[in-house]
Protein backbone atom coordinates (compact mmCIF):
# COMPACT_ATOMS: atom_id res chain seq x y z
CA UNK A 1 0.00 0.00 0.00
CA UNK A 2 2.80 2.39 0.91
CA UNK A 3 4.57 1.61 -2.37
CA UNK A 4 1.35 2.32 -4.34
CA UNK A 5 0.99 5.70 -2.67
CA UNK A 6 4.57 6.55 -3.54
CA UNK A 7 4.02 5.42 -7.15
CA UNK A 8 0.92 7.61 -7.42
CA UNK A 9 2.77 10.54 -5.89
CA UNK A 10 5.69 10.09 -8.29
CA UNK A 11 3.40 9.78 -11.33
CA UNK A 12 1.45 12.90 -10.39
CA UNK A 13 4.63 14.86 -9.73
CA UNK A 14 6.02 13.83 -13.12
CA UNK A 15 2.83 15.03 -14.80
CA UNK A 16 2.88 18.33 -12.92
CA UNK A 17 6.54 18.81 -13.84
CA UNK A 18 5.71 18.26 -17.51
CA UNK A 19 2.78 20.69 -17.68
CA UNK A 20 5.06 23.44 -18.97
CA UNK A 21 6.67 21.09 -21.49
CA UNK A 22 4.09 18.44 -22.44
CA UNK A 23 5.20 15.49 -24.50
CA UNK A 24 3.31 14.61 -27.64
CA UNK A 25 1.10 11.57 -27.17
CA UNK A 26 1.58 9.07 -29.96
CA UNK A 27 -1.32 7.49 -31.81
CA UNK A 28 -0.54 4.14 -30.18
CA UNK A 29 -0.55 5.70 -26.72
CA UNK A 30 -3.84 7.43 -27.44
CA UNK A 31 -5.43 4.18 -28.65
CA UNK A 32 -4.15 2.33 -25.58
CA UNK A 33 -5.42 4.99 -23.17
CA UNK A 34 -8.82 5.09 -24.89
CA UNK A 35 -9.10 1.29 -24.75
CA UNK A 36 -8.02 1.22 -21.10
CA UNK A 37 -10.55 3.87 -20.15
CA UNK A 38 -13.33 1.95 -21.92
CA UNK A 39 -12.45 -1.38 -20.34
CA UNK A 40 -11.87 0.06 -16.86
CA UNK A 41 -15.31 1.69 -17.06
CA UNK A 42 -17.01 -1.44 -18.41
CA UNK A 43 -15.25 -4.16 -16.39
CA UNK A 44 -13.37 -2.43 -13.62
CA UNK A 45 -9.62 -2.11 -13.20
CA UNK A 46 -8.93 -5.58 -11.78
CA UNK A 47 -11.02 -7.40 -14.42
CA UNK A 48 -9.33 -5.61 -17.33
CA UNK A 49 -6.23 -7.48 -18.47
CA UNK A 50 -3.40 -5.88 -20.39
CA UNK A 51 -4.02 -8.43 -23.15
CA UNK A 52 -7.64 -7.27 -23.43
CA UNK A 53 -6.61 -3.60 -23.42
CA UNK A 54 -4.05 -4.21 -26.16
CA UNK A 55 -6.58 -6.17 -28.23
CA UNK A 56 -9.19 -3.41 -27.84
CA UNK A 57 -6.57 -0.82 -28.87
CA UNK A 58 -5.46 -2.87 -31.85
CA UNK A 59 -1.84 -3.06 -30.72
CA UNK A 60 0.44 -5.82 -29.49
CA UNK A 61 0.61 -6.29 -25.73
CA UNK A 62 4.35 -5.57 -25.85
CA UNK A 63 3.52 -2.12 -27.31
CA UNK A 64 1.36 -1.43 -24.26
CA UNK A 65 4.24 -2.36 -21.95
CA UNK A 66 6.82 -0.40 -23.94
CA UNK A 67 4.70 2.72 -23.58
CA UNK A 68 3.30 2.35 -20.06
CA UNK A 69 5.41 -0.35 -18.30
CA UNK A 70 2.44 -1.57 -16.18
CA UNK A 71 -1.34 -1.51 -16.02
CA UNK A 72 -1.19 0.81 -13.00
CA UNK A 73 0.51 3.44 -15.15
CA UNK A 74 -2.45 3.43 -17.54
CA UNK A 75 -4.74 4.29 -14.66
CA UNK A 76 -2.38 7.04 -13.48
CA UNK A 77 -2.26 8.57 -16.97
CA UNK A 78 -6.06 8.56 -17.13
CA UNK A 79 -6.68 9.96 -13.65
CA UNK A 80 -3.74 12.34 -13.15
CA UNK A 81 -5.11 15.13 -15.39
CA UNK A 82 -8.36 15.01 -13.43
CA UNK A 83 -6.53 15.29 -10.10
CA UNK A 84 -4.32 18.08 -11.39
CA UNK A 85 -7.31 20.04 -12.65
CA UNK A 86 -9.18 19.47 -9.39
CA UNK A 87 -6.19 20.57 -7.30
CA UNK A 88 -5.52 23.63 -9.43
CA UNK A 89 -8.96 25.08 -8.68
CA UNK A 90 -9.80 26.70 -5.41
CA UNK A 91 -12.80 25.06 -3.84
CA UNK A 92 -14.34 26.80 -0.87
Amino acid sequence: MKENKQNIKNALQALVDNLDNPKQVTKSQEKILDAALKLFADRGFEASSTADIAKEAGVAEVTLFRNFKAKNNLLYHILAPIFIQFNSKKYV
